[in-house]
């Protein structure tokens, strides 16, 4: 099933300007076609959907969400945060939270495209001369995560200048891969993405790499609506990153560049795999033009399948990073939503994430998780999570609604 298409988005929003981490090496080769081709359609999914009475109250959960995310924006257009000063200049979160909203039916959005249209507007404001976003403060906001959500952003809304824009923010992000003509032949870093520097890097100092980082920007640069494509030669490397993160039975740790970043639990022969960091690389495979019933990805999927749980990010170590699991609860839950919609999930995920999201949403409609330690103790962080989980499940109702 295909996610909403952002020139439905557009239509719907009405009339917008102008047109938001040391394992085997794999070895293993695509088909000649693969790293050109689309992203297939996912295949046909079973409908082991919400019973009426249920999806009804992750509607309503959503629109509670979502009003308590609008609630909390800016006059200016800005998300902000109150609780992390790396978040608080509002240049990843913004992109993230609009993000986030995007990714509802269009229908629920209507009312709401004048706060949606200042959040992009903001975005535009505050990119670089460079294209990048994350610069602008005194503390560096998340560059590479911040720019990419906002090329996606950029590409759903079309804002006037939107070309221009977009195109700055990707060639930024093209220039942040860590390639081998660039000095990084042979470092476990090539191919991936970083945090995102201004000045250009320098072997051996690679700084903070991981899956997560390197998957959202494959997303923004495969993104079907961008102007130009990911080149094959770029392709081809961060395909070989993101299997450096594979194990052989399938999962995906975090980082082959930093063993601190991985939080699963330790093998002799490297990192373990985990939830979180199975989600990524599954989802980075898919941006990479993986068919959806290739053997890697089918292997990762089955991995998923047998360690998947609602109430925390499963398959973390349970002795020095175990807190880890509740803190990263949110963002294994939207994530896992994304892969199960579009791949397929085990018996029952749809009922099972659905009842343990609303459980926790608060009185207020927004989401907050007390583990300080991923940031989703921060609302707006939570709330956004909370709000693409709910939807990704709700995929199948509403491919039941619309025929």
């Amino acid at each position: 099933m295909e996610h909403w298409n952002r020139r439905t988005v557009l239509i719907a929003l009405g009339a917008l300007p102008g047109s938001l981490l040391i394992g085997c090496q794999n070895k293993e080769k695509m088909p000649a076609e693969a790293p050109d081709m689309a992203l297939p359609p996912a295949p046909p999914i079973g409908l082991d959907s919400l019973d009426a009475t249920l999806a009804e109250r992750c509607w309503t959960g959503i629109e509670r969400g979502v009003q308590w995310l609008l609630r909390s924006q800016r006059e200016d257009g800005a998300f902000i945060s109150r609780v992390y000063p790396v978040l608080g200049s509002g240049q990843s979160l913004t992109p993230f939270s609009l993000w986030s909203l995007l990714q509802l039916p269009p229908s629920r959005l209507t009312e709401h495209r004048q706060q949606l249209q200042n959040a992009q507007r903001w975005i535009l404001d505050a990119q670089q001369p460079s294209g990048a976003l994350g610069f602008r403060s005194r503390i560096e906001d998340y560059p590479c995560y911040a720019t990419s959500l906002a090329l996606r952003c950029t590409l759903a809304l079309k804002p006037a200048g939107w070309r221009v824009a977009a195109e700055r923010m990707a060639q930024w992000l093209n220039r942040q891969q860590f390639l081998r003509e660039t000095g990084w032949g042979e470092h476990p870093a090539e191919g991936g993405w970083g945090m995102g520097s201004a000045e250009a890097l320098t072997p051996p100092k690679s700084g903070h790499v991981d899956l997560s980082m390197t998957c959202s920007v494959l997303e923004a640069l495969t993104d079907p609506e961008r102007p130009t494509r990911l080149s094959p030669e770029r392709r081809d490397a961060a395909r070989g990153f993101v299997l450096r993160c594979q194990v052989r039975q399938g999962g995906f740790f975090s980082s082959p560049v930093l063993p601190r970043l991985n939080k699963g639990v330790a093998r002799e022969d490297g990192p373990g795999p985990y939830g979180s960091a199975t989600c990524d690389g599954l989802l980075a495979l898919l941006a990479l033009g993986y068919p959806k019933h290739h053997p890697t990805v089918n292997r990762s999927l089955a991995y998923l399948h047998s360690i998947h749980r609602v109430d925390r990010n499963p398959g973390i170590d349970p002795g020095i990073n175990a807190a880890l699991g509740e803190g990263m609860k949110g963002y294994y839950r939207a994530a896992a939503a994304r892969v199960f919609a579009q791949l397929g999930g085990p018996p029952r995920w749809r009922d099972n994430l659905a009842r343990i999201v609303l459980a926790e949403q608060r009185r207020d409609g927004s989401w907050l998780n007390k583990n300080r330690l991923q940031n989703e103790d921060e609302p707006m962080v939570a709330t956004s999570l909370a709000l693409r989980a709910l939807n990704e499940l709700l995929q199948v109702e509403v491919m039941r609604r619309t025929g």
